[in-house]
C-alpha cells in the first residue's frame, strides 16, 4: 500500500504534472486524465502552492458578493435577483431550516431542479453545517426511494409537483420534516408562498 503524500509533497506532484503536460519536461504519462492531470499545464505557480484561506461554501460566497449588493447575479423567468437579495434569501432560509431543527450534520434532501430556492438551499444548510444532499425530483418512485435511503436524510425539500411521489417515499422511508414549494415562488408576480408541511400524512 502506497504512503499518503504529505502536502508539500503533494504540491511537488502537481508541480512536476504541470510541467510535463506544457511539454516543459519529458516524461510518459500514465494516459489517465485523472491520474497525469493535464488541465495543470494552464495553472500559474502560485495557483498550485498557494494554500487557499480554509472557509466554508457559505463564507467564500458572502466575501465574494457581499461588497456589491446590487449586482444582478440570477435571472429567473426575467426577474432580476441580486446579490444582497441572494444573501438575505440565504440568511432567511437558514432560520427557518434552524427553526424546522436541521443542525449541523444532518442530510437534507433537495428535490429543487433548477430554482433558486435550491441555491439558497445549499448555501443556507453549509451555513448551518448541514449537508445538502441533490436528489433528482423527476425521479420515479423506486429510484427516489433509493435515493433517500442512500443518503440518510432526515429532511426534504421539493417541488410541489412531486408531492405525491415523496408521499409514497414517506410510507416506507421516515422523514422529520418536508417542504414543499412551488417552481413560481420566485417568478414575477408570483401570489403562491412557500408552504413548510410537518408530517406527510396531513396530505389530505
Amino acid at each position: 500500500m502506497m504512503r499518503k503524500l504529505t502536502h508539500e509533497e503533494e504540491k511537488l506532484r502537481k508541480l512536476y504534472l504541470r510541467d510535463l503536460a506544457s511539454g516543459k519536461i519529458q516524461g510518459p504519462p500514465t494516459g489517465k486524465a485523472s491520474i497525469d492531470m493535464p488541465w495543470l499545464a494552464g495553472y500559474p505557480e502560485e495557483a498550485i502552492t498557494d494554500d487557499l484561506e480554509v472557509k466554508t461554501i457559505y463564507e467564500y460566497l458572502y466575501d465574494s458578493i457581499s461588497d456589491e449588493p446590487d449586482r444582478v447575479l440570477i435571472n429567473y423567468f426575467g426577474r432580476e435577483i441580486t446579490a444582497g437579495e441572494i444573501l438575505e434569501e440565504i440568511d432567511k432560509t437558514a432560520d427557518y431550516l434552524k427553526k424546522l431543527g436541521v443542525k449541523s450534520g444532518d442530510r437534507v434532501a433537495l428535490g429543487l431542479a433548477g430554482m433558486p430556492e435550491a441555491i439558497y438551499c445549499i448555501y443556507a444548510l453549509n451555513k448551518l453545517g448541514a449537508i445538502a444532499v441533490n436528489v433528482d425530483p423527476r425521479s420515479n418512485v423506486d429510484v427516489l426511494e433509493k435515493d433517500m435511503r442512500r443518503s440518510y436524510s432526515k429532511y426534504y425539500i421539493g417541488l410541489d409537483s412531486t408531492t405525491s411521489n415523496i408521499q409514497v417515499v414517506q410510507n416506507h422511508y421516515h422523514l422529520k420534516d418536508v417542504a414543499i414549494l412551488s417552481p413560481l415562488r420566485s417568478a414575477p408576480d408570483n401570489k403562491l408562498m412557500i408552504k413548510f408541511i410537518k408530517g406527510l400524512s396531513r396530505f389530505k
